[in-house]
């Protein structure tokens, strides 16, 4: 039976609402979402209490969210609460009027929940074994360490964007000495955490919106033309060069600078000095922007119950994914018994042709996806096709392996490829180019014997010095004709010919 699952967040700077819909197919999708900016822990560093001014914010933006569950008809409702209230001397009085006013029991959840909610939401939506998880808030930062994809270690620290800014970083623009400060108070803590040790040189993960303001700002500069910032990637460099146009600024400067959102100007200084510590202190391989956290935790944790799943996270993020997509779109793909022809082909050639695994991921992505755009509109499919693995949630994908997937599995023309690659220059490389074109050839040569093939388990692939020979099982004669015309193609990419053998 089909499930609503809705999730409610009240954080410390702001409240985010998401609706997930489960249905009886396993598969599940998001559809609707929301996120108000309050400052609910605005004046608490004077005596730890929730001020009335923000807490009328909440309410009202609370009313709304209950409203839009509410005409959902939400089965689930999980409504959570973090550092602004977990730490709050009237936390109790502020439950009961949330209670009485707008009808919601809050779950004010601990930080190592908290840390271990933002760990599954990595941990379900991106491909990485060892990690250390950062999770800046407005009140809070949870640090977690993870190793072969297991959460080893957690830790919550009473610090954020907003508590940071309101206590030390009082001048505008910021004096280096209020710096100084702030990374004297984070370095003592960092010190006092023993395990941590344990994540130097892994890549950081950043959660929460002072590290995706770093991710926004570089995607501007860069001008990277997608919506989307999960597992976008950055440099420790370039996270560097960011946080010191930012923080050297003053606020009239830093709202103007593509990127910062005018809501988060006046605490991004605070955030980005506690994250750069972190990132200094373990010196961090490099950062990689996750747009999942507690939320989505919370849904999957959820979610791999209902469907009584046998492993604690998705094994398999990337596969798993690709199904949910197909199962939304309600497309079936008909596949063969035995490996696919384009697989199997690029498994052979690989390593005479030096194409890295990466590429057979990719190519394993369009095989599944490829056909995707005809479900909309098969007069456009090649258009509709590209937008839709691009912009699909295709977990387990940086935005470099989206774009090169997106192209290959729309089977895109020569003129069409040229103006993509030029368009996305600053994500893909010059040698993609042909090694594209190359993986184009082996799906559309891999498709035309599939359709008539039931089983590829007797496929042989034979590399000569001239040829590349391909024997199959049966007679259709006419699906040779259909190969060979990209024999001319073939000759052109690999410098062998392409030979089709039936037996």
């Amino acid at each position: 039976m089909p499930e609503k699952i809705g999730v409610i967040d009240i954080g410390s700077n702001s409240i985010r609402m998401e609706i997930i819909k489960i249905n009886d197919d396993r598969s599940y999708c998001k559809i609707d979402e929301s996120k108000e900016m309050v400052r609910l822990s605005q004046g608490m560093e004077r005596d730890n209490k929730l001020k009335e001014a923000p807490i009328k914010r909440t309410i009202k933006v609370l009313k709304l969210y209950k409203a839009i569950v509410d005409s959902h008809n939400v089965d689930q409702l999980f409504c959570v609460a973090t550092a602004a209230v977990r730490n709050a001397s009237n936390q109790k009085t502020f439950i009961k009027r949330i209670n009485e006013d707008v009808g919601l029991d809050i779950d004010v959840i601990s930080g190592e929940k908290e840390a271990h909610l933002g760990y599954l939401g990595v941990v379900n939506t991106i491909d990485i074994k060892d990690c250390l998880i950062v999770d800046i808030g407005g009140g809070s930062t949870e640090i977690t360490l993870v190793k072969d994809r297991t959460l080893k270690r957690s830790i919550s620290l009473p610090y954020g964007a907003v508590n940071l800014t309101e206590q030390y970083l009082n001048s505008d623009p910021i004096k280096k000495n209020q710096i100084q400060e702030v990374e004297d108070v984070i370095k003592e803590s960092l010190d006092a955490i023993s395990w941590i040790k344990g994540a130097e040189s892994l890549p950081i993960v950043g959660l929460g919106g002072t590290i995706k303001t770093l991710a926004r700002v570089d995607k501007h500069k860069k001008r990277v033309p997608l919506n989307f910032i999960h597992n976008y990637q950055m440099s420790k460099e370039e996270s560097l060069n960011i946080y010191k146009q930012i923080v050297k600024v003053n606020i009239d400067k830093r709202i103007k600078l593509p990127g910062i959102n005018k809501s988060r100007a006046d605490i991004i200084s605070g955030g980005l000095i506690l994250f750069t510590c972190i990132m200094q202190y373990i010196d961090a391989s490099n950062l990689i922007i996750s747009d999942a956290g507690m939320r989505e935790g919370i849904f999957y944790s959820h979610y791999l119950d209902h469907i009584n799943y046998k492993y604690k996270y998705i094994d398999n993020i990337l596969s798993h994914s690709i199904e949910n997509t197909l199962l939304k779109y309600n497309f079936d793909k008909i596949e063969p018994n035995g490996p696919p022809i384009a697989i199997a082909f690029f498994d052979k050639i690989s390593d005479v042709y030096s194409l890295d695994q990466e590429y057979r991921k990719i190519l394993w992505v369009a095989y599944k996806m490829q056909n995707l755009g005809k479900g909309v509109d098969g007069y456009y499919s090649s258009q509709q096709g590209f937008y839709q693995i691009l912009n699909s949630r295709l977990y387990g994908l940086n935005h470099r392996e989206k774009v090169l997937s997106a192209l290959l599995g729309a089977l895109v023309s020569e003129d069409v490829l040229k103006s993509k690659f030029k368009k996305y220059s600053m994500l893909i490389k010059k040698k993609d180019h042909d090694s594209i074109r190359m993986l184009s050839l082996l799906l559309k040569i891999g498709n035309v014997l599939e359709r008539s093939l039931i089983d590829t388990s007797s496929v042989t692939y034979e590399i000569k010095k001239n040829s590349i020979d391909i024997t199959v099982s049966g007679k259709d004669f006419l699906q040779l004709e259909k190969v060979y015309k990209y024999k001319k193609e073939f000759n052109k990419l690999l410098s062998r010919d392409l030979f089709i053998f039936y037996k």
